[in-house]
């Protein structure tokens, strides 16, 4: 009973919080701004509760362009997806320090296109995901244990790299640590079942 009486209450904590950043938020910038679109990834991030699974959400949900394009070969499937992994890197280490310069405020919740491009990271290194969805939901659930949970060094490059460095590279982590479960999961099975 204790458990759930402290779930709730932490829950309740978490969301006034959430909110409250939000306000604060949407009171200094503009959210339709491109720097608010991207780091928020189209609002994602403006979700309650729990930003950070909204914004996992949406990155899951944009891996689904991917089955709109034709690709010839599976190279430039692999090309395609690493060069959108990186433009969004990219993009949204711009997007996040230009949020952080405008609210004064570092890893805001809300900001959650580094979920985006870590789970894009993620689906170009292990492409199952793009093709089950079982896969999918496994690498969404592992990924988000591991990016609430932040194991070394997650937790380490969270609290030390300062700026939009630092809010970036916890995720893309997170990423690796996701990458390597579903790895051994991977193998596990094939190990199993080589018809695989």
């Amino acid at each position: 009973m204790d458990l759930i009486k402290n779930f709730k209450n932490k829950f309740r904590t978490n969301y006034a919080r959430a909110k409250a950043e939000r306000s604060e938020f949407l009171s200094k910038v503009n959210p339709f701004s491109p720097a608010a679109m991207v780091a928020t990834w189209f609002g994602c991030g403006l979700l309650l509760p729990g930003p950070g699974t909204w914004g996992t959400v949406g990155g899951f949900l944009s891996l689904s362009a991917v089955h709109l394009i034709s690709f010839p070969t599976q190279s430039e499937l692999n090309l395609f997806m690493l060069s959108v992994s990186l433009i969004l890197f990219i993009a949204g280490w711009f997007a996040t320090s230009a949020i952080e310069k405008k609210t004064g405020t570092h890893d805001l919740s809300l900001i959650v296109i580094d979920e985006v491009a870590a789970v894009w990271m993620l689906a170009t290194f292990m492409p199952i995901i793009l093709y089950d969805l079982n896969w999918a939901l496994a690498a969404f659930v592992i990924f988000r244990i591991f990016d609430i949970w932040k194991p070394w060094p997650i937790k380490w490059a969270d609290r030390r790299v300062q700026g939009a460095w630092g809010v970036m590279l916890d995720d893309l982590l997170a990423a690796v640590y996701s990458y390597i479960v579903l790895l051994f999961a991977l193998m596990s099975l094939f190990f199993v079942s080589p018809e695989l």
